[in-house]
């Protein structure tokens, strides 16, 4: 296996099985506990995800140009992603860092929401890449503060510039927005115990402040977000934080 396979194997990462293939699959699960006799994307996705490992250095170039080609049909931008998957369980290699932290600061928007969507999906963030990042998910575009919030879940480190950025965006007029604020801070777990005062006045403020547009909502999650359900999400962080802060039980 060369190079050649390579424009295969990212195709394989984005394979999706149908309807009746899916269904199939439950059936056999329930009626027999039995797996399927085809291979499913699951499969196909892994045995690329080996394939790719294998070419190693030799596949890199290819896949960071998946990643940062401008999405131009339905499904691209999940294809990009699930390629920067593959790329961070290859250990992030160096030169996908650089070329996705140029794609960072580059006047172009598409490459910037790019390489959004390759740090949201796992790729290494350095401590300039983050705070790039942190100046992004407070720029008026809100397609871009979208897309550099939902790239903070992920970013562990350097808290004490990261939680105000995204307590920040608990006051952002995009549902879409405030929705992934809160599930960044929620995954911070013990870490965003400093946020917990303003986690609960933004579920005091949520009725009081409407959605002005649902545009980036339904770009990240598919439909209009309503603000009983920001509220619910917000319940659920509180309570992530305060579990995660609380000692164990033998410790009491």
């Amino acid at each position: 296996m060369g190079s050649n396979a390579v424009p295969f194997l990212l195709r394989e990462l984005s394979v999706k099985d149908s309807f009746w293939e899916r269904w199939g699959e439950e059936c056999l699960r329930r009626a027999l506990d039995s797996s399927t006799p085809w291979q499913t994307a699951r499969n196909r996705h892994y045995y690329a995800f080996l394939a790719l490992q294998v070419l190693g250095s030799n596949a890199v170039p290819a896949m960071i140009e998946a990643v940062l080609r401008p999405p131009l049909h339905l499904g691209d931008a999940e294809r990009s992603s699930e390629v920067a998957h593959a790329l961070a369980g290859m250990s992030s290699p160096i030169e996908a860092r650089r070329a996705i932290g140029a794609a960072l600061v580059s006047p172009d928007l598409a490459l910037r929401l790019a390489a959004c969507r390759a740090y949201s999906a796992g790729i290494y963030a350095d401590l300039p890449e983050a705070r790039c990042l942190i100046q992004l998910s407070a720029v008026p575009n809100p397609t871009e503060r979208a897309a550099a919030t939902r790239a903070l879940v992920s970013w562990k480190t350097n808290e004490a510039e990261v939680l105000p950025a995204l307590v920040a965006r608990l006051e952002d007029e995009q549902a879409a927005v405030r929705r992934l604020a809160i599930d960044a801070l929620a995954a911070r777990g013990s870490n965003a115990i400093a946020a917990l005062p303003a986690l609960l006045a933004a579920y005091t403020n949520e009725l009081a402040r409407p959605r002005l547009t649902a545009n980036v909502d339904h770009l990240y999650y598919g439909a209009a977000i309503s603000i009983a359900e920001v509220r619910w999400a917000i319940r659920w962080a509180i309570g992530e934080v305060d579990r995660a802060a609380q000692p164990p039980w033998d410790n009491r």
